[in-house]
């Protein structure tokens, strides 16, 4: 991502590929839906949502994520700012 890049979208894209990574993880190892959901909910409780952030926030970005946690990461992983992620994902879902 260019330098010239705002802070705020960098830290948006971070976070896109956090969440990605950690779902490839989950699927690799070979968690099924209830379990994956088990993992999600340990990560909410120990790194709550900053103060500033609304639930009405969280609720709107729902269907977003969930499209994000169950997207086939092919075309994401080989083009745009997650190509550096590519190889280490590969790697994981090889490893499960």
């Amino acid at each position: 991502m260019p330098s010239a890049c705002p802070k705020r979208m960098k830290d948006a894209v971070a976070h896109v590929a956090e969440a990605l990574v950690t779902a490839l993880f989950l699927r690799a190892a070979g968690l099924e839906w209830g379990e994956q959901g088990d993992v999600w909910g340990q990560i909410e409780a120990r790194r709550p949502l900053p103060e500033d952030v609304s639930p009405d926030q969280v609720s709107r970005m729902t269907d977003t994520l969930q499209r994000l946690l169950t997207l086939d990461p092919g075309s994401a992983l080989t083009g745009g700012p997650l190509v550096p992620l590519g190889n280490w994902v590969t790697g994981m879902e090889r490893g499960g």
